[in-house]
């Protein structure tokens, strides 16, 4: 059977999962992506594009408990965005950066949407506004189009992501990064400089709460047939990450060996 040029690069993607903190877009950026010679989406920046984009442009409000809700007729307003191509929410590749930037028409969000931002943009108050963008239904099937054609545009890519089979369940390896201390999660986003927090008790708070709100929207699933590395005791060591991308390099070599 003839595999058309779609399937091939939608197969040639790489996904790369996990809940909060786990060491996914280290891991992708400076050690696959080189190695592999492949471009990083991370699927998170659009994510938080399209949350960030809906509060300047007046797409939320408050609900119950001063807790933000989308407006009546935001979800349609927001899935534009992602379908729109040059004029709203797009993937561009730099020369410079392994990871793909997120860009909003001709506005190059990236740098806004640091996780160290300011405003808005700060992870307390950007995750839970996020969290509403990725769980809605009509906003959700906008973004897996989009994920689905930059993956297949950039004929393959590694994916920083959760939900992959969603809009990619042809993709070549999907491996899911899981750390057993929830200490080890907090210190490493403090050592990275990306807490939210400024006490290690209290980024094992935010995380938890965090990665509940994702479950409640059921968006940390384990695909079938995943490849699960425990990171417990490599996130933290020099070498850890290192060891990760030679375990995920030589799973890929042996399915590729297979086919």
């Amino acid at each position: 059977m003839v595999r058309t040029t779609e399937q091939l690069s939608a197969a040639a993607s790489v996904g790369i999962l996990g809940v909060s903190a786990v060491g996914k877009e280290e891991l992708a950026v400076d050690y696959l992506a080189p190695a592999l010679d492949m471009v990083v989406v991370n699927t998170g920046k659009s994510i938080r594009g399209a949350a960030y984009m809906a509060h300047q442009l007046g797409q939320f409000e408050g609900g119950r408990g001063n807790a933000l809700r989308l407006r009546s007729g935001a979800e349609s307003c927001v899935r534009d965005w992602v379908t729109e191509g040059q004029r709203g929410l797009r993937f561009v590749v730099r020369r410079h950066d392994r990871s793909a930037h997120i860009f909003f028409g001709d506005t190059d969000m990236t740098d806004v949407l640091r996780p160290d931002g300011k405003g808005f943009a700060r992870q307390r108050i950007m995750e839970p506004a996020a969290a509403l963008i990725a769980a809605n239904p009509t906003i959700r099937q906008g973004l897996n189009d989009l994920w689905r054609t930059t993956a297949i545009r950039l004929g393959g890519a590694i994916i920083v992501t959760k939900r992959i089979d969603d809009y990619l369940p042809e993709a070549h390896g999907k491996y899911f990064l899981y750390v057993t201390d929830p200490r080890v999660l907090a210190e490493y986003r403090m050592v990275r400089g990306v807490s939210a927090t400024d006490w290690l008790a209290d980024e094992v708070s935010y995380l938890a709460a965090r990665d509940r709100l994702h479950g409640s929207y059921e968006l940390d699933v384990v695909p079938d047939g995943a490849f699960r590395i425990d990171m417990t005791h490599m996130l933290l060591k020099r070498s850890g990450m290192q060891k990760a991308a030679s375990t995920v390099i030589a799973d890929l070599a042996a399915k590729f060996s297979h086919r």
